[in-house]
């Protein structure tokens, strides 16, 4: 049990969303625990790429959490419980993310007139 409860608090940060140039903050060095997803060039208010950015990091958590996640009596449960965490905080990533993006762009526009 301590084993996966080492790993499920490691799994909140597995997955890292490269942002764009200008947010180099939000960028973690990969590793065996970390995936990195580029979303310089999507758009986040689309729906359909907002989704599409959505299921790969769903699809990144899950195969991190089958690695990470040691052998027990309720294995699948943990790495249920890992990707759905991971899958979490990836997401509040992008929304952080989108937000930064939403308001630079406003900083901009201010400053253009």
């Amino acid at each position: 049990m301590f084993g996966f409860a080492k790993s499920f608090v490691a799994a909140v940060s597995f997955i890292a969303i490269a942002a764009q140039p200008a947010f180099a903050e939000n960028r973690i060095a990969p590793s065996d625990n970390t995936a990195q997803i580029d979303i310089t060039h999507v758009d986040l208010k689309s729906d359909r790429d907002w989704n599409r950015v959505a299921d790969a990091i769903h699809a990144k958590a899950a195969d991190i959490c089958e690695r990470t996640v040691g052998a027990s009596d309720q294995r699948a449960a943990d790495v249920d419980a890992c990707t759905q965490t991971s899958y979490e905080n990836a997401v509040q990533q992008m929304r952080d993310i989108y937000a930064r993006r939403v308001a630079a762009a406003s900083q901009t526009r201010l400053a253009r007139s």
